[in-house]
């Protein structure tokens, strides 16, 4: 009676071990294994790999969970390249105004002295000034086409690339 027990409860542990060892090779196989892949799939999500896709070659509810993530993974990426092109035509927007503001500026700096070398031009084209006003009007226009050389020589130094130096 004693070997009997003793026999019936070696098998007993021997088959308990094996189905412990059989579900848990099952489990690691159907879901460790899955799992962890998925953990790895939200993990490269996260670190902004969003054109990393996972295909799990099961029927359950962690392929639909992969599925799931593939999806939000595309819309994530979709919005992403979205958001670089808006960035983008905002940065073109505001060279633009950058632009139009140098503009209206550079303008308005040549417009003044081009006026008075035009004014004074035409009073000598037309006879209007004096013999004596001449050499001052030709003074005038000199200093005027002096000023928008100048202007047009600021313009290029600034537009000049320079070395760069060291400062605190």
């Amino acid at each position: 009676l004693r070997r009997s027990v003793v026999s019936t409860v070696a098998t007993s542990l021997v088959l308990a071990l094996s189905c412990a060892l059989v579900a848990s090779l099952v489990g690691l196989s159907l879901i460790a294994r899955p799992v962890q892949r998925l953990v790895q799939h939200a993990v490269s999500i996260g670190g902004g790999q969003l054109s990393s896709r996972l295909d799990l070659q099961t029927r359950d509810e962690l392929a639909t969970l992969a599925h799931a993530m593939n999806a939000m993974a595309a819309r994530l990426e979709e919005s992403e390249r979205k958001r670089s092109q808006a960035l983008e035509q905002l940065r073109q927007a505001d060279r633009l105004g950058t632009v139009g503001q140098l503009a209206s500026g550079i303008a308005h700096e040549l417009g003044t002295p081009l006026n008075v070398i035009a004014a004074r031009a035409q009073m000598l084209i037309s006879g209007e000034a004096e013999h004596h006003e001449v050499a001052e009007f030709a003074t005038i226009m000199l200093r005027e086409s002096e000023r928008m050389a100048a202007i047009i020589r600021h313009l290029l130094d600034f537009a000049r690339p320079r070395p760069l130096e060291r400062a605190r």
